[in-house]
């Protein structure tokens, strides 16, 4: 399925990835989470559950 720029979804991912690369490993100010950053894998949870996480790590 084509989006309405007539990117499939494998290319908005390979574009994403290789934003994400190049953002990360440039020498000048590279994008890294910051040292106390609090990092939840939303792989297989909903954005409710994500939601919910968040407000008991910051309810704790």
């Amino acid at each position: 399925m084509k989006t309405k720029s007539g990117q499939t979804r494998e290319d908005v991912e390979k574009d994403m990835a290789c934003r994400d690369k190049n953002d990360s490993s440039r020498d000048i100010a590279p994008l890294v989470p910051a040292k106390d950053a609090i990092m939840i894998d939303s792989t297989n949870i909903s954005a409710e559950e994500v939601v919910n996480e968040m407000m008991r790590i910051i309810n704790s």
